[in-house]
């Protein structure tokens, strides 16, 4: 959705042998966390799709380079977030044999994003529903001594480290709500991929929430 020419670009690098972060290691009882808060990504795309993007604040993501050293210290698994919250965390359970709880709370979402979704009349899970990804980091961390020494390593080095769920037993992969709803990411997923981009985005959106879950 650029709306001048764009390039990608890929970069190749060399990581000491013990240190390669994969994305397998998640387990049973593992936090979840994200190195910045959620929803960019799917906010400008609804933007640009929805709205147009003539007036808007441009939304350039970065690569979180600095948080290579506290993530090999300390995460156990890591994957990106290229295609959204969810989509990663179903990645990350699909691959270790595991079950993810993704928190449905306000904090984790970036604050125009969370801004946009109430203006629109959407619920906020679609921030981490939708797959036009913040390119943050997702990684799993031993709950803990580990966790509370990666978040102070990261915050040294100006990371946020947001706390966006669990790694659970089992093989569900759920989007728990504040409410105490519970949501099947997996589901989720399969309703999104089918909403037609384009003209009738906002109203498709507005019937996929409409069918319950």
């Amino acid at each position: 959705w650029a709306g001048e020419e764009s390039f990608t670009s890929c970069a190749l690098g060399l990581v000491p042998r013990d240190g390669v972060i994969g994305r397998r290691g998640a387990a049973p009882g593992h936090a979840l966390y994200t190195t910045g808060p959620i929803g960019g990504g799917n906010a400008t795309g609804f933007r640009n799709t929805v709205l147009g993007s003539a007036g808007a604040p441009r939304w350039l993501p970065s690569a979180r380079c600095a948080a290579a050293a506290p993530l090999r210290a300390f995460a156990q698994a890591c994957i990106d977030t290229s295609d959204g919250l969810l989509s990663a965390a179903m990645m990350m359970a699909d691959v270790n044999q595991v079950g993810v709880e993704i928190h449905d709370d306000a904090a984790i979402y970036e604050s125009s994003a969370r801004d946009l979704a109430d203006a629109a009349g959407l619920p906020r899970w679609l921030l981490a529903v939708g797959e036009w990804g913040e390119y943050e980091l997702l990684y799993s961390v031993r709950a803990g001594d580990d966790e509370r020494d990666c978040r102070n390593a990261l915050a040294e080095r100006g990371i946020p480290a947001v706390r966006v769920g669990s790694v659970t037993a089992g093989r569900n992969v759920v989007l728990c709500g504040a409410d105490g709803g519970r949501r099947d990411g997996y589901e989720l997923i399969r309703r999104l991929r089918a909403v037609p981009a384009g003209d009738g985005l906002l109203s498709a959106l507005h019937d996929l929430v409409g069918e319950g879950s």
